[in-house]
């Protein structure tokens, strides 16, 4: 259950990352570079501030900011890369890892041995900041590969039903017999007494044992046209439109010997006046 809430938040994390934008982003690198900040100044609860602690401050944001730019553009890399092998998920968390590790290594000993001309083992680098520092660039990373992983999956399922919604027909069914009828044959569609007709271009028609929304969902929205809650109409099938009061549109539409009219609102009247001329 803990595993499950901890792995549950943390794709709501990146998942927020992706799509809250800059204001998140910002609140998330944030809190990393205090956590950092504190781990590293242990003055700071005893209120000794000064000009050491500011540039401490300021080199840890750096430090966090550039790390994350750096994590960003190795999977960026990754995630083109054309051969399978380099698409692997340990081999992108080993090397980014590692190159954080470095750089991060790198950074701290160039800034306090050059800079502040201290040892770096005398500071708490090595038992604190160092060892948090690679378990985050861990952590990131795993946190990134889980949403990818999940990303592929939610993909995945988008695509199966967008193969279903752009199949070629319908299913009519009437007691235990069914047949196939193909959309490019509908006229249009009308739902009465709980039942869908659908009206075929040479006068036919077949029941169809579904819901009118569930209908409009499988077709091409190039090709059919919600007019209301009762009717869908194919647009080979509209024989012309009117402008009616308060903008509304009376459409004629029909079959070999029917020919009906329907109102459009206003509110889709424009929808409607694009979809006809496309």
């Amino acid at each position: 259950m803990p595993v499950y809430l901890i792995t549950n938040g943390a794709l709501k994390v990146i998942k927020m990352l992706e799509k809250g934008g800059q204001v998140f982003k910002g609140l998330f690198l944030g809190g990393i570079i205090c956590i950092f900040f504190v781990l590293s100044e242990p003055k700071l609860f005893q209120l000794q501030w000064g000009r050491t602690q500011f540039i401490n401050l300021l080199f840890t944001m750096w430090m966090v900011g550039s790390s994350w730019n750096l994590f960003k553009k190795i999977n960026i890399i990754f995630d083109k890369a054309r051969t399978e092998f380099l698409k692997r998920p340990w081999l992108s968390i080993f090397t980014s890892v590692q190159v954080l590790t470095g750089y991060c290594f790198i950074s701290n000993f160039i800034y306090i041995e050059y800079f502040w001309n201290e040892k770096l083992s005398d500071t708490s680098f090595y038992v604190i900041v160092f060892p948090s520092a690679i378990t985050t660039f861990i952590l990131w990373n795993l946190l990134y590969r889980i949403c990818k992983t999940k990303s592929r999956g939610l993909l995945n399922q988008s695509s199966k039903k967008i193969e279903e919604n752009t199949s070629e027909h319908l299913i009519s069914s009437v007691g235990n017999n069914s047949k196939l009828v193909e959309k490019e044959e509908i006229a249009f569609f009308k739902f009465e007494n709980g039942t869908v007709y659908a009206f075929m271009l040479d006068g036919g028609q077949s029941i169809i044992d579904d819901y009118l929304i569930n209908i409009e969902k499988k077709l091409e929205t190039h090709s059919f046209f919600r007019l209301n809650r009762q009717f869908i109409v194919a647009k080979k099938a509209v024989l012309g439109f009117n402008k009616e009061v308060n903008g509304k549109i009376k459409v004629r539409f029909g079959t070999s010997g029917i020919e009906k009219q329907e109102i459009v609102s206003r509110y889709n009247a424009a929808r409607f006046r694009t979809w006809i001329k496309t």
